[in-house]
């Protein structure tokens, strides 16, 4: 069973990638998604109509030649079915949203290093003969 999903953000994003595409008929697609979302506030249109419609859009902007819009509606097609999360959806749309996501991996990154040096500080003053040898610090020969 495939688990539509919709939303503000999606709606938010489909608005802001309308302004992006000068192409009439482009928009034209676009306009149609926007409307089986309901605007602001609205249900925000979730299900296979959706779906097709998103496809749809990047369909009229390949036969445009937009490719880099047709991606943008095949990922918000993808994340609408099902396929995607919204997080990695906002990572490839939304640079605010890419550069927060990239400040807490670094965040849990040196969270865990400190936790191995920890462990290993204990380690090391528990069991000495355990412990890895020192690092060589010259390499005079």
């Amino acid at each position: 069973m495939t688990t539509f999903r919709s939303g503000f953000t999606l709606w938010q994003l489909v608005q802001t990638s309308r302004e992006l595409t000068e192409d009439v008929r482009v928009r034209e697609h676009v306009d149609a998604v926007l409307h089986i979302m309901g605007g602001l506030g609205g249900t925000y249109g979730k299900g296979r109509p959706l779906v097709n419609a998103l496809e749809d859009v990047a369909q009229e902007a390949i036969l445009q030649g937009d490719f880099a819009f047709a991606q943008r509606f095949q990922r918000f097609a993808a994340y609408a079915g099902g396929e995607l999360f919204l997080d990695i959806l906002e990572n490839y749309c939304d640079d605010e949203a890419r550069q927060r996501s990239e400040r807490h991996m670094r965040r849990m990154a040196a969270l865990g290093a400190d936790r191995a040096v920890a462990a290993l500080d204990v380690l090391c003053r528990d069991k000495p003969a355990q412990a890895p040898p020192a690092p060589v610090t010259s390499f005079a020969a």
